[in-house]
């Protein structure tokens, strides 16, 4: 597969008071990495974590203190004809408030030189897509946030990008239009059309679309890797939840593959298993072995907020509040 991103030592400074060192803070911290074509990176941090930052310096918006970017083998700077291949969403929505939403969507195809005729073909597919059909003719200046984030995000494919960079795409979409969303990604991702590179706060999200997940926090990348790699690596495993009769024993679990964790209560097991949903027939084959009757089983997946609690000693959820 071929190399498409190559970010080689990142760093980046703001100005700013740190007023105990005297100096400015650090966004970015010598971050290396590199993405193959078709793979799908999504960041994963807190805020202030380096996320936004990170994905300015990838698509040209912003040039590091040091280091370098390549896209596709050719370095990526400010104004470089490159910009052209990304897709890009901020959290910061801008658009124009006198425009309709069809005519933002024409006027942002002309920006990138697009033929009329195909500019009006992708925005009324777009509009399909997004099922924004009964707002097209609106002024932007009278959507809601939500559907001024749903045309955000169909500005940035007007142009059928190569690399589709999003900052927190799916933040304060209703859950109608996440789940289009996420549809649309899936319909890109199938076909193999784009690279995808995200950063959410969304585990459910980040599993769902993330062949590598990037691990950001205090301007560091602290671990990069497949998301089952990592909740493997540093997760406590799939949840399985049982009733036994009688109670089940912790030593019964303890020889299958992938054990992790058991506590039970009343009569009650948890076990805490890598893989746990291949595990289960292993599990009732054990239990019917000892004459165990179980019943009302049910699985809480292993997730990547576990990965984040493991590397950082804090929940995801905890971080984004200080």
């Amino acid at each position: 597969m071929n190399e498409i991103i190559l970010l080689k030592n990142i760093s980046k400074t703001y100005p700013g008071s740190d007023r105990k060192r005297n100096s400015s803070t650090p966004a970015l911290k010598s971050l290396s990495l590199t993405l193959s074509e078709r793979e799908n990176l999504v960041l994963l941090g807190p805020n202030g974590a380096g996320k936004t930052t990170l994905i300015k310096i990838l698509t040209g918006l912003l040039s590091p203190s040091s280091g370098e970017v390549f896209i596709k083998g050719k370095k990526l700077f400010p104004g470089s004809p490159l910009q052209k291949l990304f897709g890009l969403t901020l959290q910061e929505i801008g658009l124009w408030g006198h425009l309709t939403l069809e005519e933002t969507l024409l006027y942002s195809s002309s920006l990138y030189e697009i033929k009329p005729q195909t500019g009006a073909a992708r925005a009324a597919q777009l509009i399909a897509d997004f099922d924004l059909e009964a707002w097209k003719k609106k002024r932007v200046n009278t959507l809601s946030d939500g559907l001024k984030r749903r045309l955000n995000l169909t500005c940035a494919l007007i142009h059928e990008p190569e690399i589709l960079a999003l900052d927190e795409p799916t933040l304060a979409l209703d859950p109608q239009a996440r789940n289009l969303f996420w549809k649309y990604l899936e319909k890109l991702t199938a076909q193999k059309k784009m690279t995808l590179i995200f950063s959410t706060h969304d585990m459910e999200e980040a599993d769902r679309f993330g062949t590598k997940v990037a691990v950001l926090h205090k301007g560091e990348l602290i671990e990069l890797g497949a998301p089952s790699e990592l909740k493997a690596k540093y997760g406590k495993g799939d949840e399985i939840y049982l009733e036994c009769r009688p109670a089940a024993p912790k030593q019964i679990f303890e020889k299958i593959p992938g054990f992790v964790d058991f506590h039970s209560k009343n009569g009650a097991a948890w076990i805490s298993i890598l893989n746990g949903i291949q595990q289960i027939p292993a599990i009732l084959s054990v239990l019917t072995e000892q004459g165990i009757q179980a019943s009302n089983l049910k699985v809480k997946p292993n997730t990547l907020e576990q990965v984040f609690l493991s590397l950082t000693g804090k929940p995801l959820a905890e971080e984004r509040m200080e």
